[in-house]
């Protein structure tokens, strides 16, 4: 399903607020059974990461605030892999 949101453009609009676009790029495979999807705006960067474990769903949002796609996409799956190590099985 995330396959066909690659290279997405979607507009948001809240109220009160200026409309704004996020980009969506990915899935990417982040190694270890996780996956990450990046969701950009101007000025804020979100990666959502997903994995399973002995019939248990892994699914987490880190939001990022500096330039580096690469380093956002790297903490989530550090975040996602911390909590994969305490699951046995």
């Amino acid at each position: 399903l995330w396959r066909q949101c690659n290279g997405a453009s979607v507009k948001d609009t809240w109220p009160n607020k200026a409309p704004f676009t996020i980009s969506v790029s990915g899935p990417h495979d982040a190694g270890n059974g996780v996956s990450t999807v990046e969701l950009a705006s101007e000025g804020a960067l979100n990666v959502h990461a997903v994995a399973t474990k002995a019939n248990i769903v892994i699914d987490l949002l880190v939001s990022y605030t500096g330039n580096g796609v690469d380093r956002a996409r790297q903490a989530a799956a550090d975040v996602a892999n911390q909590i994969l190590n305490k699951i046995p099985g």
